[in-house]
């Protein structure tokens, strides 16, 4: 029996602990308050790529939008400045102000871009006004776009007035009168002699007078020719064309489309003043008696003088440049980390490049700072007609 009472003590000793390990975790033997809460970090990723999935492209919100959907005419330089610049279906008249476009993308929709009406011509006697610049600076450009860059022809000139001071300082003099006859009396007397000559003295029975020409009148001169009259205003000059610069890293759905490029003409040189009067002929001198031998013609007037030459013509305008940069060719080796401002100069020009450095890279354009406007700029990148 104590055997018995031996080998249960050690069962139970073994036994009831193993047990014990054994026992429930239920949820409903514990209060919420009482539950046991397990925080699992989460694990942080670090340039995790998801493989086969297409990232969107971000895209352009309305606000970031801004449309041109009405005809405008600039009496101020304008810049049009937004993420997205769409011109849809307009025509922006620049006069001789300035446009400036600079956008992430540009969109024209059969849009047209013209600086003066055909043919306009500035008023008279002031010259004709240039055409507007126009740049667009862009990392995409869609669409077509036409251009017509002109300038304004110069005024017209009227003839060049004169006054009445003027026109005599211009007159001829006139002629000088001649001299009249000059005579000479002579007289006879018919007399008795008193005393037969041994009185003095004598007795005047009758006398007879008569007069002979001594110096002919003179024949009158001729009047002084007027001279030129002055000469008339210079034309005015004509106005340069205005130029299209458009800056781009992607060009291949824009077109230019219908470009034309026209000169301001000159306008002729004014008439010039009319000419000063000719000088009144003198008058001959006069034979009143008719004893002398008078042979001479009649003076002339002098003649009108003639008009003063035409002014000068005014010079024509300069044709402007178009041109298209492609951005990714022309900055292919420029360190995008710098920027850079480089000066090239040759015998009759000096041109800068200037570089802006935006999110897509360097923008750079060049600009004429000296010399020729109508001198070609050449650079890599760059095409201009």
């Amino acid at each position: 029996m104590k055997f018995f009472k031996f080998i249960f003590l050690i069962f139970s000793f073994f036994i009831f602990p193993a047990c014990e390990d054994l026992s429930f975790n239920d949820v409903d033997i514990f209060s919420p308050e009482e539950q046991p809460v397990q925080e699992i970090p989460t694990p942080k990723v670090e340039n995790e790529e998801t493989p086969n999935v297409a990232e969107d492209k971000e895209q352009i919100s309305e606000e970031e939008t801004t449309i041109v959907s009405e005809d405008l005419e600039l009496s101020e330089n304008l810049v049009i400045q937004n993420r997205k610049v769409v011109l849809n279906m307009v025509t922006i008249q620049t006069l001789q102000h300035d446009l400036t476009i600079l956008a992430e993308e540009f969109v024209s929709n059969h849009s047209f871009i013209r600086n003066f009406p055909e043919g306009q011509t500035a008023n008279d006697k002031i010259d004709g006004r240039n055409g507007g610049h126009v740049l667009v600076e862009a990392k995409i450009a869609k669409g077509s776009l036409g251009l017509t860059l002109s300038g304004e022809n110069g005024g017209y000139v009227h003839k060049r007035p004169i006054s009445r001071r003027e026109r005599g300082k211009l007159s001829g003099r006139n002629g000088e009168n001649g001299y009249d006859a000059v005579y000479d009396t002579w007289c006879r007397d018919f007399y008795i002699p008193l005393g037969l000559g041994i009185l003095p003295g004598k007795i005047v029975l009758d006398r007879d007078c008569w007069q002979e020409c001594r110096v002919n009148p003179t024949r009158g001169g001729n009047g002084e020719d007027g001279r030129q009259g002055y000469p008339g205003y210079d034309g005015k000059k004509g106005g340069d064309s205005g130029s299209f610069y458009l800056q781009a890293f992607n060009l291949s759905d824009f077109h230019l489309t219908d470009v034309q490029k026209t000169i301001g003409l000159g306008s002729r040189g004014g008439r010039g003043s009319a000419g000063g009067y000719g000088g009144e002929r003198g008058k001959n001198g006069r034979d009143r008696e008719g004893l002398c031998s008078v042979n001479y013609s009649r003076p002339k007037r002098g003649s009108k003088g003639y008009r003063g030459r035409r002014g000068r013509d005014g010079a024509n305008g300069i044709e402007g440049k178009v041109c298209l940069e492609n951005l990714n060719q022309a900055q292919a080796n420029i360190d995008t980390a710098s920027l850079e401002v480089n000066t090239n100069q040759s015998d009759n020009q000096k041109v800068e490049t200037k570089c802006n450095e935006t999110d897509s890279g360097i923008m750079c354009r060049e600009v004429l700072v000296e010399g020729s406007p109508d001198a070609t700029l050449k650079k890599e990148g760059v095409v201009c007609y």
